[in-house]
């Protein structure tokens, strides 16, 4: 099993937008992506518009198929808007 965690910040007065685009994505990605087990987005209990992803997959090759994904930014009625966050990966080597 591999995990990853995310921490991400999102621009007050967003938040709303943000949680319904990434309960949307979740869905999806629980639906279609047989080897991705937990996609679970969660607030950060005490930090303003903070939020930690968490993901888990069950071995190298679901993580390279995400790879493959094509970077499609956050939209807001259908137009591109900025979205700041910081992104920690574990990961181990072999």
């Amino acid at each position: 099993m591999i995990v990853i965690i995310a921490t991400l910040q999102v621009i007050p007065g967003k938040t709303e937008v943000f949680e319904r685009f990434m309960a949307d994505l979740a869905k999806s990605v629980i639906a279609n992506e047989p080897d991705t087990h937990v996609y679970q987005l969660c607030r950060i209990p005490g930090l303003e518009n903070a939020y930690r992803m968490i993901e888990f997959y069950t071995d190298q090759a679901a993580i390279d198929a995400v790879k493959q994904w094509v970077y499609t930014p956050t939209l807001l009625n259908g137009v591109p808007v900025p979205v700041i966050m910081t992104v920690t990966v574990n990961f181990k080597l072999s």
